[in-house]
């Protein structure tokens, strides 16, 4: 059923018009970041690291034309009115908890151009939105925190679900994103027939952009990353010059590909 549904993205003509973005240039670039629920300044310890998170977004703001947050709290409202000032058009994607209460594990989109169609979908244990751009549809997801099959099922139930919307959306192909919360090397080639069509993908560090980090990195243990299908996808460093991939694992940390 993989197999069928991703082979039909070959020659599936978007149904709506472009974005007036570096799409039009024939590629696209993401970012995405967890960030740790750093969405309150409250508290000067809050706040302090409010700044640092805010001043990274502005740079991100500069080398992408969609950025995911992650782990945005229910202080979402007032996060959009504080990143205003990334010129960016800002969306607050609040989500619910299992129980349908309040969630600490919300999202925040940030575009530019036209404004994207962001909703929350599935029925997974943790967090999926949906990023309609007209062409492509994206998926940016917190999966699971367990490192195991928990999280694994997760994931191939987020790309089943992502590849059957764009494909009846009639979109020209789908990209996943986010905090996998399974490690990216513990996919092995048993798993290629349920993940037949779509392809992973490593960030990478700004000091070595053209290798991605389980070449690079001393712990290999990658856990944020991508999945494409339909489309190119390439990593793209967070940061032109601060490598903040050189972290012990490469978990909340701001990450970036291009589409195309």
């Amino acid at each position: 059923m993989l197999r069928m549904t991703f082979a039909r993205f070959a020659g599936v003509a978007s149904a709506r018009g472009g974005r007036e973005t570096r799409e039009s240039e024939g590629f696209m670039d993401i970012g995405f970041w967890n960030i740790q629920r750093a969405s309150s300044w409250s508290t000067p310890k809050a706040a302090d690291r409010y700044g640092l998170m805010a001043t990274w977004v502005a740079e991100m703001a500069t080398r992408f034309d969609l950025i995911v947050l992650a782990e945005v709290t229910q202080n979402g409202p007032a996060l959009v009115e504080k990143l205003k000032t990334t010129k960016m058009w800002c969306n607050f994607v609040p989500v619910a908890n299992k129980n349908g209460g309040v969630s600490p594990c919300s999202f925040m989109v940030l575009s530019k151009g036209v404004k994207v169609q962001a909703e929350t979908v599935g029925d997974g244990k943790r967090p999926l939105i949906f990023i309609d751009t007209g062409k492509i549809l994206i998926g940016a997801c917190h999966a699971i925190a367990t490192q195991g099959e928990p999280s694994k099922e997760e994931i191939l139930d987020m790309l089943y679900h992502l590849g059957e919307t764009a494909v009846s959306n009639k979109r020209s192909g789908a990209v996943l994103l986010g905090d996998m919360n399974y490690a990216i090397e513990k996919w092995t080639k048993f798993d290629n027939v349920y993940t037949e069509g779509w392809s992973r993908c490593a960030p990478c560090s700004a000091l070595n952009p053209a290798k991605p980090l389980p070449q690079t990195h001393k712990l290999g243990r990658v856990i944020d990353y991508a999945w494409f299908a339909g489309v190119g996808g390439s990593a793209r460093s967070a940061s032109a010059t601060d490598d903040w991939t050189d972290w012990d694992v490469i978990d909340h940390t701001p990450i970036g590909f291009r589409v195309a």
